[in-house]
């Protein structure tokens, strides 16, 4: 009876030392929800601001939880210039939304001049959200005349996301043609990955073990993708498909760290 305890205190000891020292240190990612957000759309002389409809989770987020939104624009100008709509920050009272760059804009240079805008924002660590977001566009040139203009946005929440300084890289494509696609990401963790483009066309299929977010319905096409847990190296980021012109971004975003090691007791003796 002693032998077999014994052998039990051994082997649970063994266990326990291996949970601790063996597993990856990462929390693991999950998607807790996503929906696609509210719309705009106008049109007139420049300087021109549109602003979406207000639309939130469709659930309040937990506390502690990433958040995560993608916005869209496209627009019509009657003259070809080097301009691009951008984004003011997205408003949702009580909360401050960040972006890693200006987005990634895309032209196609013809008279009239179609164009569009991608960019990417988060809020890490967030309360608890339970109010709705608006986001803005805007085209600050004067003189010209804009015969549609469209906004709109989508939502995510994640858990298991690092709760400060999650970006872990970052990369913006502008203008492309072909598949839309950033370069590769590099990454050293089992980091969440989006991908987000807009452009002209129909929209795409997700790209190689990703899964597709809440399309646009106005500011088309608009599109993003996300991957969870991916392991470290060289990530690829393109969606499946061609569009004639985009612009592309995508993100890498830290795990939180996991439990920590499980410590052998001082004096132990196997």
């Amino acid at each position: 009876m002693g032998s077999e305890y014994d052998a039990m205190r051994k082997t649970l000891a063994i266990l326990a030392l291996c949970l601790g020292l063996c597993g990856s240190g990462w929390a693991s990612i999950s998607l807790v929800q996503s929906t696609l957000g509210g719309n705009g759309t106008g049109s007139g002389a420049t300087p021109i601001t549109v602003t979406t409809s207000p639309v939130g989770f469709l659930s309040t987020t937990t506390n502690g939880n990433f958040l995560l939104l993608i916005a869209w624009a496209t627009y019509v100008q009657n003259v070809n210039t080097s301009s691009a709509p951008n984004f003011n920050l997205p408003s949702t009272p009580g909360f401050t939304w960040t972006s890693f760059s200006a987005g990634a804009a895309w032209s196609d240079g013809n008279t009239p001049m179609h164009s569009g805008r991608i960019e990417i924002f988060y809020i890490p660590n967030a309360a608890p959200m339970s109010v709705a977001t608006t986001l803005s566009c805007v085209n600050g040139n004067s003189g010209y005349s804009v015969s549609i203009f469209n906004c709109e946005f989508s939502l995510y929440e994640f858990s298991g996301v690092m709760t400060s300084s999650p970006l872990a890289t970052s990369a913006t494509q502008f203008s492309g043609t072909g598949t839309p696609a950033t370069a590769n990401l590099s990454t050293s963790s089992t980091d969440l990955i989006i991908s987000a483009f807009s452009g002209e066309g129909s929209n795409l299929s997700a790209g190689s073990g990703f899964t597709l977010g809440p399309n646009a319905t106005v500011a088309m096409v608009g599109q993003s993708e996300y991957q969870l847990n991916v392991s470290s190296g060289s990530i690829a980021t393109g969606f499946s498909g061609t569009s004639t012109l985009w612009s592309c971004q995508a993100a890498a975003f830290k795990p939180a760290s996991g439990p920590s090691p499980i410590s052998r007791p001082h004096g132990y003796v196997f």
